[in-house]
């Protein structure tokens, strides 16, 4: 499904005038046999209207800056496989009153199971540093060739402060991004909404959603790709929950996963970090 699209052909409800004359015709988008009126989460957006928009303003994907560096790296010990049905990339910010700086990838493997990797820069609970190795120990001195090996280079030991996180998702967190990957409204939900959202019925005296942007607001940078087709990047209306993809969206950012200790950091790591200083 592109961008914004919804799936074709749609219900028409036909209701005819009590002079016989007129008939007014009312569209309602269907996705895998189920109505917009079956859908709380876009129940009263106008789609069809938001649809048009988004096809007037269609253009190429550009993946987002925000999320070059969300991405499985090689060291992990999990990837996402190439058939898996979803891959989910999101990344919260830190901005405003939010120090956090939390990237994710979640992805669902091809017998339903969930999985993920995780880093939180300013991760108040991040795994601590390992205890020195005992004095006079094997160890210790191995890591003291290491670390005069490492000086040789110009480079230091250097651990991560960031938490990191990775595995399996437990059965309560998999449930819930199942249920929302599943459920066939979601496949009405446009990919990207409008500052000002049509409504179908007035609220409030107004047919326009419009939304509101706060001087300390951060907002999820997210991307799905779903059974090995394009990526596609998503938005959440108004930049807040309340749709099923949001649902994937802010659960995938905030999953949690089993703790990892400290890593040690790479030659370019420790490059890229000296370079921003």
């Amino acid at each position: 499904m592109k961008s914004g699209h919804f799936a074709v052909p749609a219900v028409i409800a036909l209701s005819a005038s009590t002079a016989g004359l007129a008939m007014a015709v009312t569209v309602t988008p269907v996705a895998n046999g189920v109505r917009q009126d079956q859908c709380p989460a876009v129940r009263n957006y106008d789609l069809a209207k938001i649809a048009r928009a988004a096809r007037r303003e269609a253009s190429a994907y550009h993946p987002l800056a925000g999320l070059e560096e969300v991405r499985v790296p090689s060291w992990a010990t999990r990837r996402p496989p190439a058939d898996a049905s979803i891959v989910i990339r999101v990344r919260l910010p830190g901005g405003g009153l939010y120090a956090q700086d939390e990237k994710a990838v979640i992805w669902r493997e091809a017998d339903g199971s969930w999985w993920g990797w995780r880093t939180v820069t300013n991760d108040p609970n991040h795994a601590p540093p390992p205890p020195p190795p005992l004095r006079g120990s094997p160890e210790e001195k191995q890591l003291e060739q290491e670390t005069a090996a490492e000086a040789a280079l110009g480079y230091p030991i250097w651990l991560s402060s960031d938490g990191l996180y990775e595995g399996r998702l437990d059965p309560e967190q998999s449930a819930r991004l199942e249920s929302a990957y599943a459920d066939p409204c979601r496949k009405l939900e446009p990919d990207r909404w409008p500052s000002k959202i049509p409504l179908l019925r007035p609220e409030n005296g107004s047919r326009v959603h419009k939304c509101e942007v706060f001087q300390d607001s951060t907002f999820y940078l997210a991307e799905f790709t779903e059974a090995g087709g394009a990526p596609r990047n998503i938005f959440l209306p108004c930049g807040y929950p309340g749709t099923l993809n949001a649902v994937l969206v802010t659960w995938s950012a905030h999953a949690g996963l089993p703790q990892r200790p400290a890593r040690r950091l790479s030659h370019e790591e420790i490059d890229a970090i000296r370079n921003r200083r």
